[in-house]
Protein backbone atom coordinates (compact mmCIF):
# COMPACT_ATOMS: atom_id res chain seq x y z
CA UNK A 1 0.00 0.00 0.00
CA UNK A 2 1.01 3.62 -0.48
CA UNK A 3 2.31 5.55 2.52
CA UNK A 4 -0.70 7.88 2.28
CA UNK A 5 -3.15 4.98 2.55
CA UNK A 6 -1.17 3.46 5.44
CA UNK A 7 -1.31 6.82 7.23
CA UNK A 8 -5.10 6.94 6.83
CA UNK A 9 -5.29 3.39 8.18
CA UNK A 10 -3.23 4.38 11.21
CA UNK A 11 -5.53 7.34 11.90
CA UNK A 12 -8.74 5.30 11.57
CA UNK A 13 -7.46 2.37 13.63
CA UNK A 14 -6.24 4.80 16.30
CA UNK A 15 -9.76 6.27 16.40
CA UNK A 16 -11.17 2.75 16.71
CA UNK A 17 -8.81 2.07 19.61
CA UNK A 18 -9.96 5.28 21.32
CA UNK A 19 -13.62 4.35 20.73
CA UNK A 20 -13.09 0.99 22.45
CA UNK A 21 -11.33 2.68 25.39
CA UNK A 22 -14.13 5.27 25.59
CA UNK A 23 -16.70 2.47 25.67
CA UNK A 24 -14.87 0.72 28.52
CA UNK A 25 -14.54 3.98 30.48
CA UNK A 26 -18.20 4.77 29.85
CA UNK A 27 -19.32 1.39 31.20
CA UNK A 28 -17.14 1.85 34.29
CA UNK A 29 -18.48 5.34 34.99
CA UNK A 30 -22.12 4.30 34.54
CA UNK A 31 -21.73 1.28 36.84
CA UNK A 32 -20.36 3.55 39.57
CA UNK A 33 -18.29 0.82 41.26
CA UNK A 34 -14.65 0.51 42.30
CA UNK A 35 -12.04 -0.81 39.85
CA UNK A 36 -11.62 -4.29 41.43
CA UNK A 37 -15.40 -4.78 41.38
CA UNK A 38 -15.52 -3.63 37.75
CA UNK A 39 -12.92 -6.16 36.60
CA UNK A 40 -14.63 -8.85 38.66
CA UNK A 41 -17.90 -8.01 36.89
CA UNK A 42 -16.21 -8.18 33.47
CA UNK A 43 -14.65 -11.58 34.22
CA UNK A 44 -17.95 -12.90 35.56
CA UNK A 45 -19.78 -11.84 32.40
CA UNK A 46 -16.97 -12.53 29.91
CA UNK A 47 -19.15 -15.13 28.15
CA UNK A 48 -21.15 -12.23 26.68
CA UNK A 49 -19.88 -11.51 23.17
CA UNK A 50 -20.43 -7.76 23.57
CA UNK A 51 -17.87 -7.82 26.41
CA UNK A 52 -15.41 -10.38 25.06
CA UNK A 53 -15.18 -9.14 21.47
CA UNK A 54 -14.26 -5.47 22.15
CA UNK A 55 -11.49 -6.64 24.51
CA UNK A 56 -10.09 -8.97 21.83
CA UNK A 57 -10.51 -6.26 19.20
CA UNK A 58 -8.54 -3.83 21.35
CA UNK A 59 -5.48 -6.09 21.41
CA UNK A 60 -5.78 -7.05 17.73
CA UNK A 61 -6.03 -3.40 16.62
CA UNK A 62 -3.08 -2.52 18.86
CA UNK A 63 -0.98 -5.25 17.22
CA UNK A 64 -2.19 -4.17 13.77
CA UNK A 65 -1.22 -0.56 14.47
CA UNK A 66 2.31 -1.66 15.38
CA UNK A 67 2.45 -3.63 12.11
CA UNK A 68 1.23 -0.56 10.18
CA UNK A 69 3.93 1.67 11.69
CA UNK A 70 6.50 -0.96 10.76
CA UNK A 71 5.10 -1.10 7.22
CA UNK A 72 5.19 2.70 6.97
CA UNK A 73 8.84 2.81 7.99
CA UNK A 74 10.21 -0.29 6.27
CA UNK A 75 7.72 -0.74 3.36
CA UNK A 76 7.40 -4.42 4.35
CA UNK A 77 3.78 -5.61 4.39
CA UNK A 78 2.31 -6.68 7.71
CA UNK A 79 2.30 -10.47 8.31
CA UNK A 80 -0.65 -12.32 6.80
CA UNK A 81 -1.66 -13.87 10.11
CA UNK A 82 -2.19 -10.40 11.61
CA UNK A 83 -4.40 -9.42 8.66
CA UNK A 84 -6.34 -12.69 8.99
CA UNK A 85 -6.77 -12.19 12.75
CA UNK A 86 -7.99 -8.64 12.18
CA UNK A 87 -10.54 -9.89 9.64
CA UNK A 88 -11.82 -12.59 12.03
CA UNK A 89 -12.24 -10.25 15.01
CA UNK A 90 -13.55 -7.41 12.83
CA UNK A 91 -16.22 -9.69 11.36
CA UNK A 92 -17.18 -10.82 14.87
CA UNK A 93 -17.54 -7.23 16.11
CA UNK A 94 -19.71 -6.09 13.19
CA UNK A 95 -21.79 -9.28 13.45
CA UNK A 96 -22.61 -8.36 17.06
CA UNK A 97 -24.33 -5.21 15.75
CA UNK A 98 -26.25 -7.18 13.12
CA UNK A 99 -27.34 -9.83 15.65
CA UNK A 100 -28.57 -7.08 17.94
CA UNK A 101 -30.77 -5.59 15.22
CA UNK A 102 -31.91 -8.90 13.66
CA UNK A 103 -32.39 -11.09 16.76
CA UNK A 104 -31.92 -9.35 20.13
CA UNK A 105 -34.15 -6.34 19.43
CA UNK A 106 -37.04 -8.50 18.07
CA UNK A 107 -36.77 -10.75 21.17
CA UNK A 108 -36.79 -7.75 23.51
CA UNK A 109 -39.57 -6.06 21.58
CA UNK A 110 -37.93 -2.65 21.89
CA UNK A 111 -35.13 -0.61 20.37
CA UNK A 112 -33.05 1.58 22.64
CA UNK A 113 -29.48 2.49 23.49
CA UNK A 114 -28.44 3.16 27.05
CA UNK A 115 -25.23 3.29 29.10
CA UNK A 116 -22.58 1.27 27.27
CA UNK A 117 -24.95 -0.18 24.64
CA UNK A 118 -24.32 2.71 22.25
CA UNK A 119 -20.60 1.90 22.07
CA UNK A 120 -20.99 -1.89 22.07
CA UNK A 121 -23.79 -2.21 19.54
CA UNK A 122 -23.21 0.81 17.30
CA UNK A 123 -20.11 3.00 17.74
CA UNK A 124 -17.44 0.26 17.93
CA UNK A 125 -18.90 -1.93 15.11
CA UNK A 126 -19.35 1.06 12.78
CA UNK A 127 -15.85 2.35 13.58
CA UNK A 128 -14.53 -1.15 12.89
CA UNK A 129 -16.21 -1.12 9.47
CA UNK A 130 -14.82 2.36 8.76
CA UNK A 131 -11.29 1.25 9.67
CA UNK A 132 -11.36 -1.35 6.86
CA UNK A 133 -12.22 1.15 4.08
CA UNK A 134 -8.64 2.31 3.29
CA UNK A 135 -7.25 -1.23 3.67
CA UNK A 136 -5.91 -3.03 0.62
CA UNK A 137 -5.26 -6.67 1.52
CA UNK A 138 -5.68 -9.83 -0.52
CA UNK A 139 -7.40 -12.31 1.80
CA UNK A 140 -7.86 -14.95 -0.94
CA UNK A 141 -10.99 -17.05 -1.43
CA UNK A 142 -10.36 -18.80 1.91
CA UNK A 143 -11.21 -15.56 3.66
CA UNK A 144 -14.90 -16.39 3.36
CA UNK A 145 -14.22 -19.50 5.44
CA UNK A 146 -11.84 -18.30 8.14
CA UNK A 147 -13.59 -14.91 8.40
CA UNK A 148 -16.43 -16.72 10.19
CA UNK A 149 -14.07 -18.57 12.56
CA UNK A 150 -14.58 -16.26 15.54
CA UNK A 151 -18.39 -16.32 15.33
CA UNK A 152 -18.57 -20.10 14.81
CA UNK A 153 -16.11 -20.90 17.62
CA UNK A 154 -17.86 -18.57 20.06
CA UNK A 155 -21.40 -19.88 19.59
CA UNK A 156 -20.31 -23.52 19.30
CA UNK A 157 -18.34 -23.20 22.57
CA UNK A 158 -21.21 -21.44 24.37
CA UNK A 159 -23.79 -24.04 23.30
CA UNK A 160 -21.53 -27.01 24.18
CA UNK A 161 -20.58 -25.60 27.60
CA UNK A 162 -24.19 -24.72 28.42
CA UNK A 163 -25.38 -28.22 27.48
CA UNK A 164 -22.60 -29.64 29.69
CA UNK A 165 -23.82 -27.34 32.53
CA UNK A 166 -20.41 -25.68 32.76
CA UNK A 167 -21.86 -22.19 32.18
CA UNK A 168 -25.24 -20.53 32.00
CA UNK A 169 -26.04 -19.64 28.41
CA UNK A 170 -25.81 -15.83 28.09
CA UNK A 171 -28.42 -15.48 25.34
CA UNK A 172 -32.01 -16.67 25.34
CA UNK A 173 -32.05 -17.13 21.55
CA UNK A 174 -29.52 -20.01 21.74
CA UNK A 175 -30.69 -21.50 25.05
CA UNK A 176 -31.44 -25.18 24.35
CA UNK A 177 -33.46 -25.43 27.56
CA UNK A 178 -35.92 -22.60 26.96
CA UNK A 179 -36.11 -22.45 23.15
CA UNK A 180 -37.53 -24.89 20.62
CA UNK A 181 -34.76 -26.47 18.56
CA UNK A 182 -36.09 -25.11 15.28
CA UNK A 183 -35.91 -21.55 16.64
CA UNK A 184 -32.30 -22.07 17.69
CA UNK A 185 -31.47 -23.45 14.24
CA UNK A 186 -33.14 -20.44 12.57
CA UNK A 187 -31.20 -18.05 14.82
CA UNK A 188 -27.91 -19.82 14.08
CA UNK A 189 -28.63 -19.61 10.34
CA UNK A 190 -29.29 -15.87 10.71
CA UNK A 191 -26.04 -15.45 12.67
CA UNK A 192 -23.98 -17.36 10.09
CA UNK A 193 -25.64 -15.42 7.25
CA UNK A 194 -24.79 -12.12 9.00
CA UNK A 195 -21.15 -13.11 9.59
CA UNK A 196 -20.78 -14.45 6.03
CA UNK A 197 -22.22 -11.27 4.50
CA UNK A 198 -19.95 -9.20 6.75
CA UNK A 199 -16.91 -11.24 5.70
CA UNK A 200 -17.82 -10.84 2.03
CA UNK A 201 -18.34 -7.09 2.47
CA UNK A 202 -14.98 -6.56 4.20
CA UNK A 203 -13.19 -8.66 1.57
CA UNK A 204 -14.86 -6.62 -1.18
CA UNK A 205 -13.93 -3.32 0.49
CA UNK A 206 -10.31 -4.33 1.03
CA UNK A 207 -9.74 -6.07 -2.31
CA UNK A 208 -6.71 -4.55 -4.09
CA UNK A 209 -7.75 -2.46 -7.12
CA UNK A 210 -5.75 -2.77 -10.30
CA UNK A 211 -3.67 0.33 -10.90
CA UNK A 212 -4.50 1.79 -7.46
CA UNK A 213 -2.37 1.75 -4.33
Amino acid sequence: MSKKRITVEIVLNSLLLMTIIRGLINSYVNLNIDIPSYFSMVLTNITYAELLCPVLLFFVVLIYLIALFHELISSHESPKFINALRLIVGVSEITIMLINFCIVVPYAGEFKFENNNFYVFLAIPLMTLLSFIPTRRDYSSFGLLYGNTGVVLYFATIIILSVAHVITVPYKFIDVYTQEYYKIIINIVIILAASSLTTGLLMLITRPREGKN
